[in-house]
Order: structure tokens, then sequence, then C-alpha cells
């Protein structure tokens, strides 16, 4: 009787739960087939190599896959243990956050389609033009991450609550972390020069952070999220210049 009564109490929030799940399901099932064969048949016609697009699609399916592994612990952890807010909503916390995945999600799968190769197109012409190619990629990835750690900053702040506010940095904030590593990995496999190491160190550096110490005030966490932004961008930019 106790389950019938809590499933009874909390109807519309699993009803809710379940029809997410099965979208996101049906999103990534497209993802990895018909996403896929656009890209590659986009990319065919325009003469681009599979070893590039297939580059193209792993970076892509990452993002998505680390994207994907926010929903269950952000939806199990709203239903087991609600979190409560300062400015009470009728939509959840769970339901919020899930709201902007789906908008950080779209843009991501949105810049792959759409994007990608005309980067690509433009840039790789030019002298040094696949280390060109990935900055200006990356950049604008980044872009779309800090779009995203931004629209949380009002739910966070809302939450009543110092351990939910961790709980939500600690399962979403390494999202950005996926761009850091990526330009880590790429300077290592593509430049051998005596700056690769202090370039790799510079972007590890940008992974050592601690937001909680910010949980408090909203403007000091926003500032905070602005120098990481600018920091990433100021390395990609001494990249540029190095190849100048």
């Amino acid at each position: 009787m106790k389950k019938i009564e809590f499933f009874e109490a909390n109807y519309d929030y699993v009803v809710w739960a379940v029809e997410t799940l099965n979208q996101w399901t049906e999103k990534y099932n497209l993802f990895k087939t018909t996403c896929y064969e656009e890209m590659k048949n986009s990319c065919e016609t325009d003469g681009i190599s599979e070893e590039i697009w297939k580059d193209w699609y792993r970076e892509w399916q990452s993002i998505r896959f680390c994207i994907e592994k926010k929903l269950q612990p952000v939806i199990d952890r709203d239903f087991r243990n609600h979190i409560t807010m300062i400015n009470e909503d009728e939509i959840s916390v769970a339901q919020q956050i899930i709201a902007e995945l789906v908008v950080y999600r779209n843009a991501v799968d949105n810049f792959y389609r759409e994007e990608r190769k005309g980067i690509y197109q433009n840039l790789i012409s030019q002298e040094n033009g696949f280390f060109r190619d990935k900055t200006e990629s990356e950049s604008r990835l980044y872009k779309l991450t800090a779009d995203f750690q931004n629209a949380l900053q009002s739910i966070i702040f809302n939450c009543a609550k110092a351990e939910d506010r961790i709980f939500i940095l600690n399962c979403l904030n390494d999202i950005s972390d996926i761009h850091i590593n990526e330009m880590i990995e790429f300077i290592f496999c593509n430049n051998s020069n005596k700056n690769t190491g202090n370039m790799t160190s510079k972007f590890a550096e940008l992974k050592n952070k601690n937001y909680e110490i910010y949980l408090s005030d909203n403007k000091s966490y926003n500032e905070e999220q602005a120098k990481r932004e600018k920091k990433f961008n100021e390395l990609l930019d001494e990249i540029r210049n190095g190849l100048n």
C-alpha cells in the first residue's frame, strides 16, 4: 500500500520521467542512425575524406554521450530527494535542468549538422588550416557550453539547499571539460615542438575548478564562469598566433 500511495502521490512526475526517457532514447537512436548517414552523405558529396568526417562524428558522439549521462541522475535526485526551491515553481528543478539540456543538445546537433563542414571548407585551404579549423570549431562549441552553464545559474541559485546546488554542479560542470580534453589530445597528437607540454599544461589548469566556494554568490559564480571562458579562448588565440 505504501508503494501504491507513493506512486499516486508522484504520478505526474513519474509519467513525465518515463516520457522524457523514451523521447531521449528515440532521439539518441536517430543520432546513431539518421544523423550519421546524413553527415556521411553530405561529406562524401563534397569530397571530404572518411577520416575527417568520422573524426567529427566521434567528437559529436562524445558530447552527446556526456549529455545523455546527465539525464538519469538528475531525474533520480529530484524524485528520491525532492529539490526544494527558494521561489517555488510548478516546474520541478529536474524538469528545468532537462529543458536546458535539450536546448544545449539541440545547439550541439545544429552545429555539427549545419556549421561544422563549412568551417572546415573555409579554413582548410589556408596555411596551417588543419589547426585553424580545430581552434575555430572548439571555440564555437565552448560558447555553446558556456551558454548552457549560464542558463543553469538561475536554477542553481534558486535551490534552497547547498547540497542540491553542489549536486547540480558536480553532475553538470564536467561537460565543459570535453572541449579542454579535446584540445589537450589534439595538441599532443599533432604538435611535437617544445611548446606542446606548455600548452597542454595551460589547458589542463582550466580543469582545476572549485565552483563550490561561489555557491552563496550568484555574481561571483558568474564572474568565475566568464573568466574560464575567456581563458579558454585566450589559449586558442595563443595557438592561432603561433601559427601566424
